[in-house]
């Protein structure tokens, strides 16, 4: 039987649900809280959100990677400077981006839908609107001068101010969307990459309280938005100390779920309340 008319999903990165208790965030603890079940899933932000919008693991909907190369030179590329930074203990990820970004920047991008092997919970939903979800969306790497913050804390390419300040742009534009489309279609997930950027640039905590502050507040405000039709889920993918991801994701919804709550069941056991209209399989013809 279904007890609610539409579904909003929120994702906070990178938010942390020990950090989430610490700083008393009561609008991110709504009646069913807990700690998401990654099911020992690599802390890597397009693979775990591509797992819980698919409801199943890596190997099976294909986003298994952080970036995806359209040409052989780049792959070819990163895999020595992966051997390069290994022979030093280093993974450099983060470094081996933002080389590529700007060397290749027309050959390098985040992985979409077009790059999934099965349909995602949008797929299967009508009147749904996925919003800068990290695996399906055209997704905006503006971080990727941030990032390098990670590597080489004390060099970055550009100031911090300049990268908060890119940061802090982009997180307006996403409120903005998600509070446009509050209400207006079946399911909406609205990704928002800010928590995780900005605890990556303060490494040493020093901004947590403001920022689990401000997301308490920004959560108030989409409960005041959301009607009492609406099942709210607010999540994250991982959780973050030390500028390091850690297995400490959270999950938090408006109605009961029974525990254990798991990335790849979460949105589809709670889709099963709300009244909504299948999306129709369109079968793709060869000419």
């Amino acid at each position: 039987m279904t007890e609610f008319e539409r579904m909003l999903v929120v994702g906070f990165d990178g938010l942390d649900y020990q950090k989430i208790k610490r700083y008393d965030c009561e609008n991110l603890m709504l009646e069913s809280f807990g700690k998401l079940d990654l099911e020992n899933l690599p802390l890597k932000t397009p693979l775990l959100w591509s797992s819980m919008i698919t409801g199943v693991r890596p190997e099976e909907h294909g986003i298994d990677s952080m970036l995806k190369f359209k040409g052989e030179k780049v792959r070819k590329y990163d895999e020595w400077l992966k051997k390069v930074f290994n022979r030093f203990g280093w993974s450099a990820l983060k470094l081996r981006e933002t080389v590529m970004h700007y060397l290749f920047d027309s050959s390098i991008s985040a992985p979409t839908k077009e790059n999934m092997k099965v349909d995602s919970i949008f797929e299967k939903v009508a009147d749904s609107k996925p919003l800068d979800v990290p695996g399906h969306s055209h997704y905006p790497y503006i971080a990727g001068k941030m990032n390098v913050n990670a590597v080489y804390k004390k060099y970055p390419p550009v100031s911090r101010d300049r990268v908060v300040r890119d940061v802090e742009a982009e997180h307006l534009y996403r409120k903005k969307q998600l509070f446009e489309n509050i209400g207006e279609h079946k399911l909406v997930m609205q990704h928002l990459h800010y928590p995780d950027w900005i605890q990556h640039i303060y490494s040493k905590e020093e901004k947590d309280g403001e920022v689990y502050n401000e997301m308490n507040e920004l959560a108030g405000e989409i409960l005041e938005e959301a009607d009492d039709d609406t099942l709210v889920v607010f999540c994250s993918d991982h959780g973050l100390a030390n500028g390091g991801h850690r297995d400490e994701a959270f999950y938090s919804v408006n109605t009961e779920i029974e525990e254990p709550v798991k990335i790849t069941d979460i949105l589809f056991r709670l889709l099963e309340r709300v009244e909504f209209g299948r999306a129709e399989k369109v079968d793709e013809i060869e000419v």
